[in-house]
């Protein structure tokens, strides 16, 4: 059962190696506990959550002054992505992994809260190809890639053309489709800004 809006504490945590997020206060923080200073609070959250003290530099979410993290892509997609695409080996291999992270842990956060809470729904996200994909080697590979990655809702078939009205006379003759989390930026970060138990609510060490 979701639990209430005006209650809610989460934290992240690693388990067996994989980031996942829980409902309840952090862990207390050893107070030995070494001290990083974040560029950008991108990750903050899950640092602060490791334990870890800190000193955050960064502009949070406004709805005046917007940040990049605001009007970025919010549709998480597997690497390469369309947009921004990796050409080193290491930083793609590296790219997979946070993907499927950050997949695990908006799909549990709409298990714990509703998405008019947070601003993130999982929606159906469908790839259209002008060629059949085996022809397609590169993108190919990225469906094999996809479908055994652990992502919900995944399936290859063409028909998906004809059922989603893409113009029959553009030539589309190949499609696959997957459960993809979508996130109103502007909604997601104010949300993430206000949790209780944050990073703006966590002192960092004394000066």
């Amino acid at each position: 059962m979701p639990l209430s809006i005006q209650s809610v504490q989460m934290h992240l945590m690693i388990v067996a190696g994989e980031l996942i997020l829980e409902a309840g206060p952090a862990p207390r923080r050893d107070p030995r506990a070494e001290h990083i200073l974040i560029i950008g609070g991108g990750t903050a959250w899950a640092l602060l959550d490791a334990g870890y003290g800190h000193r955050c530099l960064d502009r949070w979410a406004n709805p005046k002054n917007r940040i990049t993290s605001q009007i970025a892509g919010a549709l998480r997609e597997w690497p390469p992505a369309v947009c921004g695409r990796h050409t080193d080996v290491i930083s793609l291999e590296h790219s997979k992994g946070w993907a499927m992270s950050s997949y695990h842990v908006f799909d549990r956060l709409m298990e714990l809260l509703p998405v008019e809470a947070h601003g993130v729904r999982m929606c159906l996200a469908n790839f259209f190809f002008d060629r059949p994909l085996e022809n397609v080697p590169d993108q190919y590979e990225k469906m094999i890639e996809i479908e055994h990655c652990g992502v919900a809702g995944f399936k290859r078939d063409p028909s998906l053309v004809r059922q989603h009205a893409v113009n029959q006379r553009a030539g589309v003759v190949d499609s696959y489709r997957h459960l993809a989390p979508v996130v109103d930026t502007d909604h997601y970060m104010v949300w993430l800004r206000d949790l209780p138990g944050s990073v703006k609510d966590r002192p960092g060490p004394a000066s």
